[in-house]
C-alpha cells in the first residue's frame, strides 16, 4: 500500500502539496503551468529557437513523472509551439547542484548545442550553469539559463539567475489550516492555483548569433 493509503485506512487526515487533487485528498498546488510558459517565453522573446528542457525526475519508486513535472513540461512545450520552435532536446535530472552538472554534460554539442536551457529546479539550474562555466562557455552570452522556485541562492550565483518565484511560504500556510479545517471535521476544498512571477536576473540574454546579426 502507498503511505496515502495507508493514512487513509486508519482516518488521518491529509492535504497534498505539489501533487493530483482528489475528493479526498484536496492538494495545494502552484500554477506551475504557467511559470513555465512565461520562462519558455522569455526565452522565445530574446530569440532562442534551440532549447533544453532538464525534467525532474519520477519521485521515488514510481515510473511516471511527478504532476508537477508533466505540468511544468507542458506549460514549456506550449509556449515552444506557440512560437514555432523546434522541439526541445529533453534530459531528466534531480534536484541537485551535482545532477544539474552531470545533465549539462548530457546536453548536445556542436551546431545541436542548445543556446538556451529551461530547468524544472534552481538547484539543478545552478549546477548545470557552474558546469557550463567550467567547460569554458560565458554564462549568458553562450548560454542562457532559467531556473524554478527562485530559491534564496539564485540571487547570489553569478551571474544571478533567472526563475520562476513560487510562493513556497504561502503554500506552506495555506496547507497548514486546510489540513487543521480537516482535522476538525470539515469539507475541505483545493484552492486555485496560486500565481508564479518570472524573475528577470543576469543568466539570459539574446543568443549570440541574434546579437551577431542585429550589429552587422
Amino acid at each position: 500500500d502507498s503511505a496515502l493509503e495507508v493514512l487513509d485506512r486508519i482516518g488521518i487526515p491529509t492535504v497534498l502539496v505539489d501533487s493530483e487533487e482528489s475528493p479526498a485528498h484536496p492538494a495545494v498546488n502552484v500554477d506551475d503551468g504557467g511559470g513555465a510558459h512565461a520562462a519558455a517565453r522569455h526565452l522565445l522573446d530574446l530569440g532562442h529557437r534551440q532549447l533544453a528542457i532538464i525534467i525532474l525526475p519520477p519521485a521515488r519508486s514510481q515510473t511516471n513523472s511527478t504532476p508537477t513535472a508533466v505540468r511544468r513540461l507542458a506549460g514549456y512545450r506550449a509556449a515552444i509551439s506557440d512560437a514555432g520552435a523546434p522541439e526541445p532536446h529533453k534530459e531528466v535530472a534531480g534536484i541537485s547542484v551535482a545532477a544539474g552538472a552531470h545533465a549539462f554534460q548530457s546536453l548536445p554539442t556542436g551546431k545541436r548545442r542548445p543556446t538556451g536551457v529551461l530547468a524544472m529546479s534552481d538547484m539543478t539550474a545552478i549546477g548545470l550553469m557552474s558546469a557550463a562555466q567550467a567547460a569554458g562557455l560565458r554564462v549568458p552570452d553562450d548560454l542562457s539559463v532559467v531556473g524554478f522556485d527562485d530559491v534564496p541562492a539564485s540571487a547570489w550565483t553569478n551571474p544571478p539567475l533567472t526563475t520562476v518565484r513560487q510562493p513556497i511560504v504561502d503554500k506552506g500556510r495555506i496547507a497548514a489550516r486546510l489540513l487543521i479545517q480537516r482535522m476538525k471535521g470539515k469539507t475541505v476544498d483545493s484552492p486555485a492555483p496560486l500565481g508564479t512571477t518570472l524573475v528577470v536576473r543576469n543568466s539570459t540574454a539574446r543568443p549570440k548569433e541574434v546579437v551577431d546579426r542585429q550589429t552587422h
